[in-house]
């Protein structure tokens, strides 16, 4: 390449131009045939490469002409899956088919079945089937025998049924017989129903006579209730019988004599005292419901502390006798103790100062009225009012002689100024009743000289000495000693009989008596019993003048709170030998009031 010089530069200079141009043009063609080189290699390696790539190919078209060679065998056998499919198809729907048209013919023979039992079966209510249909099948199906219902004429009624399979029966309807009036009319259905004529009895009078329609119409002669002012026995009508009752002057009914439930007395005391009743048993009482009579135990022989009463009592209907039995509680000489002290039956502190059940709540239950040697509690516990209570043995083998053949029983008995609903009322509501005072023979409480075996003594004496002695002879210990022992105080002020009772000890910490509560405690309270008033009794000298401090039913000794003697039925505190043989034998409580007549 030359460069035109238009300075007009002289020839040396074009000269040396030129030279160098043509330096740099031979170095330009080396530099050129270098690269050319380049890529001659570069393209021998691309040359390489693309060789390399057209073998990948061709082995890639190889892997292709397999894959299709497969797919067309696949193909191939898709097709033959198809025809096999298809013919599976079609035999599938043949058989489809085929069953379709079974059971259209089988539904078709059975609606058609049907369809002849329908049109063969008897007619409902009018027809019955003397013999049953037989086979199964269209072709082998005979329809039932039927036969109409006989149908009743006007002078007979249908006695029986027709059914599916039997005729209904008729029979004549009948007429009443001479002494017998219609009660109702025959129906269809029911025959006429007749009864007879009714009798007047002796004591009523027949003031409408019978018809074949209606029944003989009697008043009553007698009366059904007592006559005003007249007192005394008066037959009157209980149900339907005649029963001779007491009657008080003003109109008052207190019953006839027990010996059956319609003759039901109002008390063992009113059968006693006005139906002159001596045997000890059992009759049936009403109390607080003339409606509701039940059998009770009565003792009508015993006076109360009968060791003081002498002689045969038993006319002494005033007195003696008409006591109702509430409840029977074993004594040490044949109870349970231990694990069994509180069993319900045979336990012997069941009737403890922690039976609430029955107690405090008058739960009836086990034998109640007869005295056998049981745990028990008649109803006659929440029913029967009183004024007298009596503790009476109920054991033959008792500790002193009988003073007669029908009082054989020890017992201690005390009369209160007023009359109490029930014994189980004054428990419930915790009533503090001490007014008791024993019950003692007319002449112990005649202000004069008794000529007997008190002889020149005044009756203060007697009452004085028989209640020092009372416990002793009244109750029927399980101890041996009981002249030296279970003595009361001769402080008449200091005694109490009643309900909650206790002395004054100070060794109970637990306030409790079945459930109520109270402010003192003492060495034994109890339910119903005896204490030696509010403190402690001054201590005589000498062994022998020790004495009772409390004593009773429904007890417990300290802080008696387990299964032993201490929380026995009976229990009590012996001053100076705590409650060391204070235990009865089987004993009873009884009441009865004076106030019913």
């Amino acid at each position: 390449s030359f460069i035109k010089d238009d300075d007009n530069n002289t020839t040396t200079t074009n000269g040396n131009q030129y030279k160098n141009n043509a330096n740099n043009s031979s170095n330009i063609l080396e530099v050129m045939e270098a690269r050319l080189q380049a890529v001659e290699g570069t393209s021998s390696l691309a040359m390489a490469q693309l060789m390399n790539n057209i073998s990948v190919v061709a082995s890639s078209n190889k892997d292709l002409q397999v894959n299709l060679d497969n797919l067309k065998n696949t193909i191939a056998t898709s097709h033959l899956s198809y025809d096999l499919i298809q013919a599976q198809l079609q035999t599938s729907e043949k058989n489809v088919q085929d069953a379709m048209e079974t059971t259209l013919k089988q539904s078709e023979a059975k609606t058609l079945l049907e369809v002849k039992k329908q049109q063969t079966a008897c007619r409902l209510s009018i027809e019955y089937e003397s013999a049953p249909s037989s086979g199964n099948t269209l072709d082998t199906y005979k329809g039932p025998t039927c036969i109409p219902y006989t149908v009743c004429t006007k002078d007979e009624y249908e006695e029986v049924s027709g059914t599916l399979t039997s005729d209904r029966k008729c029979s004549s309807v009948t007429e009443c017989a001479n002494g017998m009036y219609r009660v109702a009319l025959a129906t269809r259905y029911s025959n006429t129903v007749c009864a007879k004529h009714k009798q007047c009895k002796d004591h009523e009078v027949e003031i409408q006579p019978p018809t074949n329609v209606s029944d003989t119409l009697c008043a009553s002669l007698q009366k059904t209730r007592c006559d005003l002012g007249k007192g005394g026995i008066q037959t009157i009508a209980i149900g339907d019988k005649d029963v001779d009752v007491y009657c008080t002057p003003d109109g008052r009914d207190l019953g006839g004599d027990g010996t059956s439930k319609e003759k039901a007395g109002k008390s063992c005391r009113t059968i006693r005292k006005f139906h002159k009743s001596s045997t000890d048993g059992t009759y049936w009482t009403f109390m607080d419901d003339r409606s509701n009579p039940i059998p009770v135990y009565c003792d009508m022989n015993a006076c109360g502390n009968d060791y003081s009463w002498y002689g045969d009592r038993t006319k002494d209907y005033e007195n003696c006798g008409g006591w109702t039995l509430l409840l029977k509680a074993l004594g040490a000489n044949g109870c349970w103790g231990g694990g069994h002290v509180f069993h319900e039956k045979y336990g012997c502190g069941y009737f403890s100062r922690y039976n609430l059940k029955n107690l405090r709540y008058g739960f009836a239950y086990g034998s109640n009225s007869d005295i056998s040697n049981e745990n028990a509690m008649s109803s006659a516990y929440k029913r029967q009012s009183f004024t007298d209570v009596m503790f009476r043995g109920i054991s033959d083998n008792a500790r002193h002689a009988p003073r007669h053949p029908k009082r054989r029983y020890t017992s201690l008995a005390w009369r209160h100024t007023n009359s109490y609903k029930s014994v189980q009322n004054v428990v419930f509501n915790c009533q503090e009743v001490q007014d008791g005072t024993l019950i003692w023979p007319t002449h112990h409480l005649e202000p004069k000289v008794f000529s007997g075996r008190h002889e020149n003594e005044v009756s203060r004496n007697l009452i004085r000495g028989d209640t020092y002695h009372a416990l002793g002879y009244g109750i029927n210990w399980q101890g041996s000693k009981p002249s030296q022992h279970y003595r009361i105080t001769y402080d008449l002020d200091q005694q109490r009989f009643g309900f909650f009772m206790h002395d004054a000890g100070d060794c109970a910490n637990e306030h409790s008596i079945v459930g109520c509560n109270f402010g003192w405690n003492g060495h034994s309270r109890n339910v119903i019993g005896y204490s030696a008033g509010q403190r402690n009794p001054t201590r005589p000298g000498g062994e022998i003048h020790h004495h009772m401090t409390s004593w009773g039913l429904g007890g417990g000794y300290c802080d008696a709170n387990e299964a032993n003697d201490l929380s026995y039925s009976w229990n009590g505190h012996y001053w100076g030998r705590g409650n060391h043989e204070t235990q009865a034998r089987h004993t009873a409580l009884f009441v009865r009031d004076i106030y019913e007549e």
